[in-house]
C-alpha cells in the first residue's frame, strides 16, 4: 500500500527539466534608477560614517577581555556613505606554548 501510494504522488508531481550545467549561465540585472543613488556599486561615494550595532561593541568588549590581544573580523555594509557594521567574529589566539608545538610538529 506504501509503495502504491508513494507513486500516485510522485505520478501526480509535474516532471523536472533536467537541467545541464554547461547551459545554465547567470543572468544580472540593471539596478533601478530609484536605487542607483542607494546602491554604491563602483564604490564612488567615500565612506563619511561609521554605525556599530551595540552587539557587535559587546562582542569586541567581550572578546577584548578575553583574549591577550584581540583580533577578528568586522561584517558591514557601505550604505550611502555610511559603514554599518552589524556584526564580528574574533579569532582565537593561541598560548606561545601551543604555537611552538604547533610549529615543532609542521616539521
Amino acid at each position: 500500500m506504501a509503495a502504491t501510494l508513494a507513486a500516485t504522488i510522485a505520478a501526480s508531481l509535474p516532471a523536472q527539466p533536467a537541467a545541464t550545467t554547461s547551459s545554465v549561465k547567470p543572468t544580472y540585472e540593471a539596478i533601478p534608477a530609484s536605487m542607483s543613488k542607494i546602491i554604491d556599486v563602483m564604490a564612488e561615494i567615500p565612506v563619511t560614517s561609521v554605525q556599530i550595532d551595540a552587539m557587535v561593541v559587546s562582542k569586541i568588549i567581550k572578546h577584548g577581555r578575553e583574549a591577550s590581544f584581540g583580533t577578528g573580523s568586522l561584517l558591514g555594509l557601505d550604505f550611502d556613505g555610511t559603514m554599518e557594521i552589524s556584526n564580528c567574529f574574533p579569532l582565537p589566539a593561541f598560548p606561545e606554548e601551543e604555537d611552538k608545538a604547533a610549529k615543532s610538529a609542521a616539521q
